[in-house]
């Protein structure tokens, strides 16, 4: 996976030019950071709250974001 942040983060600054590179790699460093914590809170509560339930939710969250950054990797602009 860390050969591939380079080159994402290559592509996010070129995507938004005018801005500074620094600027753009910690907004995109930042909002990964955010969306993980948001996750793991989420994550937790629904296991301890639902057990078997709350995994598959889970699961299918991590996966309907993935496919969602995927199908934006198509359609970069």
């Amino acid at each position: 996976m860390v050969p591939i942040m380079a080159v994402a983060f290559d592509y996010g600054v070129e995507l938004t030019y005018p801005i500074g590179e620094s600027f753009s790699t910690g907004l995109l460093l930042s909002a990964g950071q955010v969306f993980g914590i948001i996750y793991t809170v989420v994550s937790s509560v629904l296991i301890e709250d639902k057990g078997q339930t709350g995994s598959l939710v889970t699961y299918l969250i991590l996966a309907i974001a993935c496919s969602v950054a995927t199908i934006l990797c198509y359609f970069p602009e």
